[in-house]
């Protein structure tokens, strides 16, 4: 560092050969350009979280839900007679019917014991097994259990049961946000919620909404009937009906 003197004597610090306000004058871009870097940089880093993405698809939003539900019918034994009348006969057929669609597990047959009427539910047990065997449930699948009612002066009744798989989706009451709100540009909160629920309702077997059923047999015997006519070079599809006709309307071409 030397001492430099400008014409009116004044002395001005040189920095190897470089004065004091030049080399002033030239630092200062620099520092603006490193802070500017600086300030790029520090933009970059943010200390926002991200919050998990919500569902958009009403599947996601009401999933259909499979659970176990038990199934029970209370069939009366009467005092004076053996058996079921005609019409438990066919409550008990209609109640066996929805075990082989939608039961799972064992069918349970819970019959009385030590009340005044034990042999008239005898009777009925019978014939409620009888029902069983003519709807082909196996005998493996059909429990029996007993039970002590408190009163044992009264006609209890034997009572069946079995557990299913229940549809169940979500409720359609919720509405977390209004649904005019719409800057998300998503659909509102309860879209679909009606449609699960109506097919949850409709559906026949629950089952099917866990898993396929298992594919029918192929029908060998029209198999063979494709194959031979194929092998002979005839026509292989079925023959069509004369009524099996139709034509495509011209009133969109007008």
């Amino acid at each position: 560092m030397n001492k430099v003197f400008t014409n009116n004597n004044v002395p001005v610090l040189s920095y190897g050969g470089m004065k004091k306000r030049e080399a002033m004058s030239f630092r200062r871009p620099l520092q603006i350009v490193v802070a500017g870097i600086l300030t790029a940089l520090a933009g970059c880093q943010t200390t926002n979280k991200l919050e998990p993405a919500s569902p958009v698809s009403y599947t996601q939003r009401h999933p259909i839900q499979v659970t176990n539900d038990q199934v029970s019918m209370q069939v009366r034994a009467g005092k004076n007679r053996s058996g079921l009348t005609r019409a438990q006969r066919a409550r008990v057929g209609s109640f066996v019917a929805g075990y082989k669609n939608t039961g799972t597990g064992s069918l349970r047959i819970k019959a009385p014991s030590s009340q005044v009427n034990d042999v008239q539910a005898a009777g009925a047990v019978a014939e409620v097994r009888r029902i069983m065997e003519r709807n082909a449930i196996p005998r493996s699948n059909i429990r029996m259990v007993n039970y002590y009612p408190r009163n044992r002066r009264v006609s209890a009744p034997v009572i069946l049961s079995y557990q299913r798989n229940a549809a169940l989706a979500s409720n359609c009451e919720t509405w977390p946000e209004p649904s005019t709100l719409t800057y998300k540009n998503q659909p509102y909160w309860n879209f679909g919620c009606a449609t699960q629920n109506n097919l949850a309702a409709m559906v026949a077997n629950p089952r099917d909404l866990v898993q396929p059923r298992r594919s029918s047999p192929a029908d060998a015997q029209r198999r063979d009937v494709v194959i031979d006519k194929y092998r002979t070079g005839e026509v292989t599809t079925a023959k069509r009906d004369e009524s099996e006709t139709g034509t495509v309307s011209d009133v969109a071409d007008k």
